[in-house]
């Protein structure tokens, strides 16, 4: 949320190292360049141990640590809040460790900042028409430490959304490092000015679909604990197949829809990918892809997350539905 709950300036940081920051206690368990990871001697619940204390702890609880760039911004917090409310910005996303899977989307982000509130406008497009929208709210802080500009998003304080570090401001661009990817680096970001202003944004922001990841974290997986639809997939057979453009298309195929089905039983962030029998790449008519994703898109039945799941709020599913001549004959998974 920017605030700084402690500090603790040291030298060097060797492994085996325990770094005690605010009342956390960290164990340096490896340290490689840029990246340093830790175990969180403090805290058993996040950081369980092993009984046999003798292991070392194991990947899936290690804490991540990345070094940020050095940047000279000349420019204070008050003067990049005005910049950013001052115009709509957008960005085209680059495929990240942390995305669903996606080859044949094209996303863009628009983003409009006003007082402490961001509107994030998702749109997906396919050979440049739009597809589909959706549309979700922040809140946003900025702050600095050691003299770094750092834009955070969050929901609520227990939901980690990432921490961007602001590497460069210009008057139609803001370039930013996302640390939350799997990249070591850093995933670079760009907000370019766009010719929006607020009322046409806000147009479309109404048009589109109401999703947000109820847990920004990672999503469990749909066959973790069996997350299925509930009227089974001839229903959706045969719900798709209603009102399918009927449009001259020879191919024989596969278009896999991936989505994030969320806590209120919603879906989006979406994913495209498409194949022939062979599962060689191949590409639909945009009547039928754009027919297909809004069929999915307007789907209800899904079952609770937060029942279904032990340990999710949110789950990664995907649809792969099997093309014979425009027309949808089988589904899976």
């Amino acid at each position: 949320m920017g605030k700084i709950i402690g500090e603790h300036q040291i030298d060097s940081i060797k492994e085996k190292d325990a770094l005690k920051i605010a009342d956390k206690e960290f164990l340096v368990c490896r340290k490689r360049n840029e990246r340093i990871t830790m175990f969180d001697l403090s805290d058993t619940i996040n950081f369980p141990r092993y009984k046999d204390e003798s292991r070392s702890p194991i990947y899936k609880y290690l804490a991540v640590f990345k070094k940020t760039s050095f940047n000279k911004i000349n420019m204070k917090i008050e003067g990049v809040r005005k910049h950013l409310e001052s115009k709509v910005w957008k960005y085209n996303v680059e495929k990240s460790g942390n995305d669903n899977p996606n080859e044949d989307f094209v996303i863009e982000k628009v983003y409009s900042f006003k007082e402490d509130k961001v509107i994030e406008l998702t749109n997906y497009y396919y050979k440049e028409e739009k597809i589909i929208s959706e549309h979700q709210s922040m809140k946003f802080e900025l702050f600095k430490i050691d003299n770094q500009l750092f834009l955070s998003l969050s929901k609520q304080t227990d939901n980690p959304l990432p921490i961007l570090q602001i590497t460069a401001i210009s008057d139609s661009r803001i370039s930013l490092k996302d640390y939350s990817v799997r990249d070591l680096k850093g995933k670079k970001i760009i907000f370019d000015s766009t010719s929006f202003n607020s009322g046409n944004f806000n147009a479309y922001v109404k048009k589109s679909n109401d999703f947000e990841n109820c847990f920004e974290g990672y999503q469990g997986e749909y066959y973790h604990d069996d997350v299925t639809y509930k009227k089974g997939n001839e229903f959706l057979i045969n719900f798709v197949n209603d009102g399918i453009p009927k449009v001259q298309e020879n191919k024989k195929g596969y278009i896999i829809i991936h989505f994030n089905i969320n806590c209120n039983k919603k879906i989006g962030d979406f994913g495209l990918i498409q194949m022939t029998r062979e599962y060689k790449k191949t590409s639909f008519s945009n009547e039928l892809v754009k027919h297909l994703v809004n069929k999915v898109a307007s789907l209800k039945d899904w079952p609770n997350i937060e029942e279904s799941t032990s340990n999710y709020k949110d789950v990664h599913a995907f649809l792969m539905f099997k093309v014979d001549n425009g027309k949808i004959v089988d589904l899976c998974p």
